[in-house]
């Protein structure tokens, strides 16, 4: 699936570059979610052919095949995926975490200085 391996997430990252009027498929375990990142140029994604410039995300819907194309122009993306963990999500500011608590306890430890810089 990619050079990360963690049986997990079973983790898919790819950095894509396409030539003109080029086409790209991936197959995607429909046990994965995910999302495209257009760095450079503009992608159509999609049997509908959505077009999505650059510095902009599209996030993958069901199915188990990603079909990205390019026009006149050359492009660059990032195809990133993984299993879907099904956990609960809450978050706030620059954290995310499964609960608020959790979600406190980060914030208390972020003013209380007990992060460290890295």
């Amino acid at each position: 699936m990619g050079p990360v391996k963690r049986a997990t997430v079973a983790p898919l990252f790819l950095d894509i570059s396409l030539g003109k009027q080029a086409v790209f498929t991936q197959c995607v375990p429909n046990t994965h979610g995910g999302f495209l990142y257009v760095i450079d140029g503009s992608v159509r994604v999609g049997t509908e052919g959505r077009e999505l410039p650059a510095r902009s995300l599209g996030i993958f819907g069901s199915g188990e095949r990603i079909e990205v194309s390019t026009g006149n122009a050359e492009s660059r993306f990032l195809l990133i995926a993984g299993r879907r963990l099904n956990e609960p999500v809450a978050r706030g500011g620059p954290f995310v975490m499964n609960t608020k608590q959790e979600l406190q306890q980060a914030f208390q430890d972020y003013q209380s200085g007990r992060f460290q810089k890295v």
